[in-house]
């Protein structure tokens, strides 16, 4: 009897909004009536009431189904709300109860009360080259929730580093900021600072250490003390160090050529090697800006005896294709291994950045001082 009943419902239903909205005139089928005013909502692309018609037999219980429960493929829909539920008066005082509350045979007409989707978000958002904003995705979130980038959305944007968050008007982001909420959906729009290119950043000991070892852009947040820590910074290519200012100190470098075939060892004739020591080696398409090298210990350990030649320069070996500006360099060479018998006259020391340099490399404004330890 249930599943017959509910079959003859929803074939009455569905045929009187389409008429309805067809604007034709019918007979109304026999039954109990049931409205329900939708107050804004559409159903199956009808706005008009919807009316259902119920026949019982005697015993039955006069329940009734709401509209959307008869369909699975259909939800009365408002866009921007949710429905709350259905009410017996059209100011929404007594809510009718589909599981316990029955019609009399004079039917009912039921209202829909809608509830507004109200949604808190914060937006991740950059400027771009022309200062508009671009959202780059959104949190929802309660009232009184503090901003949190906890699927790291600022680490989105392809091929930039972000530095920091901060409001509109590029203030550094209140932490302590907590989401209003209201009455209405509120989204608070936070920006992330961004440097181009692909950094770390540096802002202690291990963060450095970890950024040299990892071969990683280096871009300091503030002074670094390296507290004698030994630091090889090898070759230094398709690199970038973004000093801001800021100053490394303390530290040392521990130049070892212990065996004639090391890579740093190069040929003068059959009999002989050259050795070059410096910070960061061979530089190529490489920048180093806008930082000093304080209180830096070279250490020089090289045993092949057909070395017979050590060059030694604070900043580069070679400096190809690569940008070095604002740099001022504090060094101090101390010998820890020669070969036996080297000639200390072959020990050159260049009082400038680098051995050698090509055409298509900038220097600019750099101080460089090496003197040499007992």
């Amino acid at each position: 009897m249930m599943k017959r009943k509910s079959l003859l419902v929803v074939i009455v239903m569905l045929f009187l909004c389409f008429v309805s909205s067809c604007g034709k005139q019918n007979d109304e089928p026999k039954g109990i009536k049931v409205t329900y005013v939708l107050n804004g909502g559409v159903f199956q692309n009808c706005t008009l009431p919807i009316k259902q018609y119920y026949q019982y037999d005697e015993d039955d219980k006069k329940l009734i189904y709401s509209p959307e429960a008869l369909v699975n493929d259909d939800t009365i829909v408002n866009p921007g709300y949710t429905l709350e539920g259905w009410y017996t008066e059209a100011e929404f005082i007594n809510k009718w109860n589909f599981e316990t509350d029955t019609i009399t045979d004079s039917g009912v007409t039921l209202y829909a009360k809608w509830k507004k989707n109200i949604v808190y978000t914060y937006n991740v958002c950059y400027f771009d080259e022309n200062n508009n904003k671009v959202v780059i995705n959104s949190y929802n979130v309660s009232e009184g929730e503090e901003f949190n980038d906890k699927r790291n959305f600022a680490d989105k944007r392809d091929g930039y580093t972000p530095f920091r968050y901060m409001d509109v008007n590029r203030n550094d982001w209140d932490f302590s900021f907590k989401h209003p909420g209201g009455n209405e959906s509120l989204a608070i729009d936070v920006y992330v600072d961004y440097i181009e290119g692909e950094f770390a950043l540096v802002s202690t000991k291990d963060e450095f250490i970890e950024a040299v070892e990892d071969q990683e852009n280096i871009y300091l947040l503030n002074d670094i003390d390296l507290e004698n820590a030994e630091i090889d910074f090898g070759d230094y290519v398709n690199m970038t160090f973004e000093g801001r200012g800021f100053k490394v100190s303390n530290f040392v470098v521990h130049k070892k050529l212990l065996y004639a075939q090391d890579t740093e060892a190069n040929h003068l004739d059959e009999n002989s090697y050259a050795a070059y020591i410096s910070l960061f080696g061979k530089m190529e398409n490489s920048r180093i800006s806008n930082v000093s090298f304080e209180n830096v210990e070279i250490k020089i350990s090289v045993r092949p005896r057909r070395a017979s030649t050590i060059f030694v320069s604070p900043l580069a070996i070679s400096v190809k294709t690569s940008t070095v500006e604002n740099i001022n360099i504090s060094s101090k060479l101390t010998i820890v291994e020669l070969p036996e018998a080297f000639d200390e006259e072959n020990l050159i020391i260049f009082q400038q950045e680098y051995i050698s340099i090509n055409d298509n490399s900038v220097l600019n404004n750099n101080l460089v001082e090496i003197s040499k330890g007992e």
